[in-house]
């Protein structure tokens, strides 16, 4: 059997696959509960057809790959089976486990626990975090703040210290006190899903130590952990420290990523400089993976020759490093599936597919899950891409070059790399198009002039470190060297992130992604043996693919020919967001929820710019503020900062936040056109959709009197949009001043309402439902200690037959509508979509679980 392991990381890998189709019914082929790649759920029937579809296409690929690379007797088919149904059942297996712990383990509570820290403490959201193993074997995710607020007393203490880290480390036995909460789930197109995330690791349950609630305890009782990985610990911190010394801290956390991954303070690195490596797609650097562990496979090896050891010797010490620096990098996929390939590199007969197989059958035995996470399908997709792509490009452009002599050399190492950085490209963009919503362009040229000074600065940095640990003080002038070298990373990241295009907002369906894979998946294996294979085999696999681009198409016919109105209200906490997309792709953002003042939970970046990214919006056409209070501004300030905006309607009220203040800087500084909205002003979304600012009147300002300058809510921007027979009236925050000043015009009815202040008792009065006799009401709100929504508010609206919609229990709430009817998806609802003739109790809604509040 030729390739064993890559034949049975395929079968085992389909059979998870089969696992979760069974499971939960539905398709998961890439970005299936992922982070980012949800979506309105379609039909069953078209979740039919798309199966038939997928499994067409499997039909495809096993017909083409099966013949050249697995088995052909009776035996070795079976043993397929088996490995097949092994898969299946290992995702039963720990999907079972997950169902018992997460039935087991309380929620919103208090509770007192002992356990063990399994990994090294890390920073996300202003908080600390480590996985802790209870006694039971359940897995929880603890998070805290350290005292100061700064984690991990980030203290430079000298060369040989660095930034020690105080709080609770790797192999702590500690009893501990919190709230225990169930992770935050995906609640929005395109926002990150933590309780995926986490469930993909085993944990169900997030423990706070501290919080409104009280405070946390977190008391050390002992040590525990593997001996191997506390030494390695201790050596990886160590080699940061050294080759860190003499370098600012940003330089160090940056050189620290660069190496191991993660900062070397603890605390995550931001800015401009770092963000600019994501936008030109070489944000791979920093995390640990073939680059890096092949440049220590190489100088292990190195050193091994020079010593004269045997090939025995060698391939020992190379394995042994190559694991050491996997588990020092935290034993991510990436790093797990190089040290593998490193490791049966070394043998006699290292066959790079077979080690890729091998590779991910180790991980996925481990853990069925990561065959949905997105560091393992970017790390083996572009792996894969790599083996099959490389030798083609590189044999076509050298077919007519003579390899002798130095000039061509020079020649076929840069073609190398080329055809390197476009494999890796062809693997992962479709991935980064889905999840992130983005493409970079310059990603190939990017990856030809960043990779280069990257190797330089991780082998500076390597030979510091050791000697830095064995001589102390030599090293820094070699840190002196590659502080220049960090300084050009960075500034040829910068400026290639400056340039026009370098990165692209896109909106890719999943169906889209699946239909490239699969195609890919079968003409790779397939490229150079097509005239091997029957013409019938071929015949079959190309069937596959006219079936799969059919069921692509029929998948988005529809919206081309005839795109919907699409209005979005985001699920942003305890604030108000809403995007409108016109038929015709016109845009308008109202509000952006809250900010991120401190280490408070910024909605703008976690939720409203990803939701604009999911649907491939690279600027918006308008934004809309309707008050200046920090639950409606804040959020956009990340807006206005990643993606801009052409226009700007804000009431133009005078408000003494910094965020109000830094919203308005950014408009002027992107050259937006601002407007000072009053009664009267339209704007047309489009050929199909209208805009009318319905209040406040042109006389309405704070200064003056009419209202007091403490109260805004009444002077908030009311807006009607209107689309054939559909119409939608977005209110804001107003109250009883500001409700009353619009009955006093023509108010006409609303198909939709969204609905003034979350839902408070002070705003949504008889008297205005029953001028706007909305058919529907969509309550923006989020965990809050006012007591929004009022029930009494609720009864109101349900009272005159309006079904009722929440952020907090359905999550985002995504209306569609062709100008005559309406079709409603949300995350939260049981249904895919209904229309005006659906019938949905709002009661039992409401007596569902509370999401949880935003980390």
């Amino acid at each position: 059997m030729r390739r064993p392991f890559f034949c049975g990381a395929v079968l085992f890998a389909l059979g998870i696959w089969l696992g979760d189709l069974l499971r939960h019914g539905r398709v998961p082929g890439p970005g299936a509960g992922m982070c980012a790649g949800w979506s309105p759920s379609p039909g069953i029937g078209a979740l039919i057809i798309l199966a038939m579809a997928a499994l067409s296409c499997l039909a495809g690929t096993v017909t083409v790959i099966v013949p050249r690379f697995c088995f052909t007797r009776l035996p070795e088919r079976a043993f397929g089976v088996t490995v097949l149904l092994l898969g299946l059942l290992a995702y039963e297996v720990a999907s079972l486990r997950l169902d018992l712990w997460d039935r087991i383990l309380p929620d919103g509570e208090r509770i007192t626990i002992r356990g063990v820290i399994t990994g090294e403490p890390r920073v996300s959201g202003g908080y600390a975090q480590a996985p802790l193993r209870l006694e039971d074997g359940a897995r929880v995710l603890l998070r805290w703040r350290p005292a100061g607020g700064a984690v991990g007393n980030g203290a430079k203490t000298g060369p040989r210290e660095g930034w020690r880290w105080e709080g609770p480390r790797y192999g702590d036995v500690a009893v501990v006190r919190g709230r225990i909460v169930r992770p935050r789930p995906s609640l929005n197109p395109g926002e990150f899903n933590m309780r995926a995330y986490l469930a993909r690791q085993g944990i169900t349950r997030v423990v706070y130590l501290g919080d409104s609630a009280g405070p946390g305890v977190f008391q050390r009782v002992g040590r525990s952990g593997s001996l191997f990985v506390s030494m390695l610990s201790r050596l990886r911190d160590r080699l940061i420290s050294a080759a860190s010394a003499g370098l600012d801290r940003f330089q160090a956390d940056i050189l620290s990523m660069l190496l191991f991954g993660k900062a070397g303070s603890g605390s995550p690195v931001a800015g401009p400089e770092v963000e600019s490596f994501s936008t030109i797609g070489v944000q791979h650097v920093f995390s640990v993976s073939g680059l890096h562990v092949t440049l220590v496979a190489a100088v292990t090896s190195s050193l091994c020759q020079y010593l004269r050891r045997g090939a025995v010797a060698r391939a020992a010490i190379v394995a042994l490093a190559c694991t050491g620096y996997s588990v020092m990098s935290g034993g991510t996929p990436s790093s797990l599936r190089a040290a593998i390939m490193a490791i049966m590199a070394c043998g006699p007969r290292g066959d790079p597919l077979n080690s890729l197989g091998l590779s991910a059958l180790f991980l996925l035995v481990r853990n069925p899950y990561l065959l949905f996470d997105i560091g393992f399908q970017l790390s083996f997709a572009t792996t894969y891409a790599i083996i099959f792509m490389v030798p083609l490009l590189t044999g076509l452009s050298q077919a007519s070059c003579d390899p002798s002599g130095a000039r061509n050399r020079g020649r076929s190492i840069l073609i190398h790399m080329a055809a390197t950085s476009l494999a890796a490209q062809a693997g992962s963009a479709p991935l980064v198009a889905l999840y992130f919503g983005t493409v970079s362009p310059l990603a190939v040229v990017a990856n030809l002039a960043i990779v280069p000074l990257v190797e330089a600065a991780v082998m500076t940095a390597m030979v510091s470190g050791f000697l830095g640990i064995v001589a102390p003080g030599l090293n820094l002038p070699i840190n002196l060297g590659n502080s220049f070298i960090l300084q050009g990373a960075i500034k040829v990241s910068s400026l290639l992130a400056s340039l026009p295009g370098a990165q692209i907002n896109v909106s890719v369906p999943a169906v889209a992604v699946a239909v490239y894979y699969w195609a890919f998946f079968i003409l790779g294996p397939a490229h150079g043996h097509l005239a091997m294979f029957r013409v019938r085999r071929r015949a079959m696999a190309t069937l596959a693919l006219i079936i799969s681009v059919v069921v692509a198409a029929s998948f988005t016919a529809r919206r081309l020919l005839d795109p919907p109105l699409r209005v979005v209200f985001a699920a942003v906490g305890q604030g108000d967001s809403i995007l409108v997309i016109a038929p015709d792709g016109k845009t308008m953002l109202i509000d952006g929820g809250s900010g991120g003042g401190g280490d408070s939970w910024d909605a703008g970046d976690r939720v409203v710019v990803p939701l604009l990214r999911r649907y491939g919006i690279r600027t918006v056409d308008v934004v809309v503020l309707t008050h200046p209070h920090e639950d409606h501004v804040g959020g956009l300030v990340s807006v206005m900062r990643k993606v801009g905006a052409r226009y700007v309607l804000d009431p133009g009220l005078p408000h003494p936040s910094q965020q109000y203040r830094e919203f308005l800087e950014l408009v002027e500084a992107g050259g937006a056109k601002y407007i000072r909205a009053r009664r009267g002003t339209s704007i047309r979304l489009g050929r199909s959709a209208s805009v009318t600012v319905l209040h406040p009147p042109p006389e309405v300002s704070p200064a003056n009197g009419i209202y007091p300058a403490a109260s805004l809510n009444d002077s908030s921007l009311v807006l009607r949009l209107e689309h054939g027979n559909v119409s939608f009236l977005f209110a804001g925050d107003i109250e009883a001043a500001g409700e009353c000043l619009l009955l006093q015009g023509t108010l006409k009815k609303a198909t939709v309402l969204k609905v003034a202040h979350h839902g408070s008792a002070s705003s949504t009065s008889p008297a205005f439902i029953e001028a706007v006799d909305p058919k529907y009401s969509v309550i923006s709100v989020g965990s809050n200690p006012f007591g929004h929504p009022s029930p009494g508010t609720i009864h109101r609206l349900e009272r005159v037959g309006s079904k009722v919609f929440r952020t907090d229990l359905d999550g985002a709430v995504i209306m569609e509508s062709d100008g005559r009817k309406i079709r409603v998806s949300a995350p939260r609802l049981k249904v895919g979509g209904m229309d005006e003739t659906y019938s949905l109790s709002p009661s039992r809604r409401r007596e569902g679980r509370r999401i949880p509040p935003m980390d």
